[in-house]
């Protein structure tokens, strides 16, 4: 997620096990009991992308994002 520039991002790690009694917006909550793998999610406003799981389709994700950002 930090690997590349994007303008204005916020990276947010949650590990499940460690949240506790964390009270966590219901879109968070729901990204978190989604699975049991790591997995990324780009959000843009309220939008999110469908979760990448693996760094091929992550690295894609960025590039269908990249493309909405005016230079």
């Amino acid at each position: 997620a930090l690997a590349s520039f994007a303008p204005r991002r916020v990276v947010q790690r949650l590990d499940p096990n460690r949240l506790g009694d964390t009270a966590l917006p219901a879109a968070l909550q729901g990204m978190v009991s989604a699975g049991q793998t790591p997995r990324g999610y780009a959000c843009t406003g309220t939008s999110c992308s469908q979760p990448a799981a693996d760094v091929d389709s992550w690295r894609a994700t960025l590039e269908s994002l990249r493309s909405l950002v005016p230079v």
